[in-house]
């Protein structure tokens, strides 16, 4: 728990430099260590936690564990999926998952082995009155094996970094091994939802796990977050995949059978007024093909995704831009107004960063210009405008 005094403290300083406050208060008779990170934390959680950041008497835990903590946005999604009875997390962490999953199930065991972690969950679940949340300093594995509870869904996370610090996300290789504790988890639930690293292969990944029901690929603000994978004890049948982007104005969703994928014929066309690159989520998805047939739109070309038409699609769950003109790269050397434009490349000899180098222009402003490689293998260069839409709903 913080002090009046430390509260006010963080307060006072809370947009200022962490390392000035540092300086500002060094000397004195302060826990100088606890209000950086206090104002760190607090930061660092504005956008990403908005609910944190607005309670004054909140505890945040050092900057690793905020970041590697899930968005209000996505926690609040997953929540959805699972069975509104009782749910145990696993990987407790800074406590946001559970602080949601709380919301919508009937009780919710918290489980974190690092005890400051712990206290600062458990102390901050108080604060946010999420009453039906128990928490439990143990480690899960032991705890599952040596108590034999029973639960409608298992929550897991697993930690993605080794015991040397270093960075991993193949499932086997997270702590705890979710592939390998797989039988010991159905044992205590009928129902997994596991959050994976965006890295991992979906494909590769359904065949590491059994009876994979659902995959949640989730983007916020078109950077894809989290991949999540619903298991259901004996679910017998093919895994539907849902993509989702939550932008600032709507709310792009879209589902599908990897089978429909495979079997899907397209065509490709030649440029037209609209140009449409489809969120992250469907990227990392593959919908390459269903794309193109569910929103009537031709693909550029097989390995170049994007997608065109000459009406106005106004649902495309993505980015969609109107053509002004499109040429070689020569077309453009002789430079652009404003010597701005934001630079996009699919399929293009050229990184980003190359074709604005080679055109001498930095980025930002109204403008676009988009290099690909058409229908009949040609590099070709669109500029165009961004369209913005909004969702009514949203």
């Amino acid at each position: 728990m913080l002090t009046k005094k430390i509260i006010d403290l963080i307060k006072l300083y809370r947009d200022y430099n962490p390392q000035v406050v540092a300086l500002k208060l060094a000397g004195k008779d302060l826990p100088l260590q606890n209000i950086i990170q206090q104002i760190e934390g607090r930061q660092k959680s504005k956008e990403k936690l908005p609910t944190w950041y607005d309670n004054d008497t909140i505890v945040f835990p050092a900057r690793l564990s905020i970041e590697q903590a899930s968005s209000e946005t996505t926690a609040n999604y997953k929540a959805r999926l699972v069975q509104k009875g009782n749910l145990i997390d696993l990987t407790g962490g800074f406590g946001i998952d559970s602080y949601f999953f709380s919301k919508y199930c009937k009780s919710v065991d918290y489980v974190e082995h690092n005890e400051a972690l712990f206290e600062i969950a458990k102390s901050n679940f108080n604060l946010l009155h999420a009453n039906n949340v128990h928490c439990l300093n143990k480690n899960s594995t032991q705890l599952l094996q040596q108590a034999h509870l029973k639960f409608d869904t298992i929550y897991i996370d697993p930690a993605r970094r080794s015991e040397s610090g270093k960075k991993v996300f193949q499932l086997a290789d997270c702590e705890p091994n979710v592939v390998e504790n797989l039988d010991l988890y159905f044992q205590n639930a009928s129902q997994i939802l596991i959050k994976t690293s965006p890295l991992l292969d979906i494909d590769g990944t359904i065949a590491d796990l059994r009876f994979v029901k659902e995959i949640h690929v989730v983007s916020v603000d078109n950077e894809c977050k989290e991949v999540l994978y619903l298991l259901e004890n004996n679910w017998i049948g093919e895994p539907q995949i849902h993509t989702v982007n939550f932008t600032k104005s709507r709310i792009e969703a879209f589902k599908f059978y990897r089978s429909e994928e495979k079997l899907d014929q397209i065509k490709y066309v030649d440029l037209g007024q609209y140009l449409y690159e489809p969120n992250a989520s469907i990227m990392k998805s593959g919908a390459f093909k269903l794309i193109s047939t569910r929103y009537k739109c031709g693909k550029i070309a097989p390995n170049t995704h994007l997608y065109t038409s000459d009406l106005l699609i106004s649902d495309f769950p993505g980015k969609i831009f109107k053509l002004r003109i499109s040429g070689k790269l020569k077309d453009f050397m002789s430079g652009l107004p404003n010597k701005k434009a934001n630079v996009i490349t699919r399929n293009y000899p050229l990184s980003a960063e190359q074709l604005k180098k080679k055109l001498d222009i930095k980025d930002g402003g109204e403008q676009y210009l988009i290099g690909f490689q058409n229908k009949g293998g040609k590099h070709e260069i669109a500029w165009a405008e961004r369209v913005e839409l909004r969702d009514e709903h949203s």
